[in-house]
């Protein structure tokens, strides 16, 4: 797909890597199939997508990159390390490409949330209705990745945290 517009626009401006899945097993009961699943949404797509536009933007000498992370990315968790790892290893993706592509002209952020009331969460069978109550709202990671792609030319926002404030 991004191959496409590139051939198309001849441009990409703005990347926004927000697939993810959540994973919430002891490690000892988490299949390989599963393991697979989280590493390759929540990191490998993130890499591939990247990967595919840097160039144009290398070409272009502006792009914005943005990441969306959770705070699982900073804070290990039980039951939840696959998922963890995953999120970590954005972390340090988005650290590392933010640093090498600050003299290209191409931002990197990276937006770490809280529990973010998707399908899946609100359809889990583990996750309380307090938790749910205090889940953010698709609109609220749009809100903040707007900020993002409207900052000043001069300006790089790198991280932004984002949580509920009706958290349990």
């Amino acid at each position: 797909m991004l191959r496409k517009v590139i051939r198309k626009y001849k441009r990409v401006d703005i990347l926004v890597n927000c697939a993810g899945v959540w994973g919430n097993n002891r490690i000892e009961d988490s299949s390989n199939k599963e393991i697979n699943i989280i590493i390759d949404t929540n990191l490998k797509g993130a890499i591939y997508c990247t990967k595919t536009v840097v160039p144009c933007m290398k070409k272009q000498g502006a792009g914005q990159i943005i990441n969306i992370n959770a705070t699982a990315g900073k804070t290990g968790s039980p039951y939840r390390s696959v998922f963890c790892a995953s999120k970590f290893g954005l972390s340090g993706f988005s650290e590392s490409i933010y640093k090498e592509l600050k003299d290209d002209g191409i931002k990197v952020a990276t937006i770490y949330t809280g529990m973010v009331a998707t399908k899946g969460i609100l359809n889990s069978k583990i996750t309380s209705k307090a938790q749910i109550r205090g889940a953010l709202d698709l609109d609220d990671i749009a809100n903040m990745a707007w900020v993002i792609i409207n900052q000043g030319e001069k300006s790089n926002i790198k991280e932004i945290y984002l949580t509920s404030i009706k958290s349990p």
